[in-house]
């Protein structure tokens, strides 16, 4: 009688662990996304590269509006420095229309000292949201599923 109370001990344990991991993984960056951006942000990647970071940003479509070509993104940091992307790439045609958007950006180490915003189209999308920096070891990777990236962030 004893062990079967441990096994649905340790079962429901794992089905608790579980069901939180599922919950991380599939959160929405920012529940807030600006309509006027007519993109959200899904997940970021922050690689450091000796003193600078690559941060690559995939977007997918969250409303009917295309995006708008002609106007230019950028990376705005709290102390207003706009970053413009080094490499952009697109999943869609131009003809039907983009359904998802992936940003490259260069950035300082400083630039990581402050909240992080993404103008796109008309809106405003928020990246960073709190003034703390990861630690990143060369070459290591950080997946990033919040703005705040204090939270749901795994390094590789």
């Amino acid at each position: 009688m004893n062990r079967s109370l441990v096994r649905i001990g340790i079962a429901l344990f794992l089905l608790s662990v579980t069901l939180l991991g599922a919950k991380l993984w599939f959160a929405k960056f920012d529940a807030q996304s600006d309509p006027l951006a007519r993109y959200q942000i899904v997940a970021a990647e922050l690689e450091r590269d000796h003193d600078h970071y690559w941060l690559h940003l995939h977007l997918r479509k969250s409303g009917t509006q295309d995006h708008d070509l002609r106007i230019p993104t950028k990376l705005i940091t709290q102390n207003v420095v706009e970053h413009e992307p080094a490499d952009t790439q697109f999943a869609g045609s131009p003809e039907k229309g983009f359904t998802q958007i992936w940003f490259k950006f260069w950035l300082e180490s400083s630039d990581l000292n402050q909240k992080i915003d993404l103008k796109l189209n008309e809106g405003i999308l928020r990246v960073k949201t709190n003034v703390s920096a990861p630690k990143l070891e060369n070459k290591q990777k950080m997946v990033i599923r919040s703005s705040n990236w204090n939270k749901r962030c795994w390094p590789y």
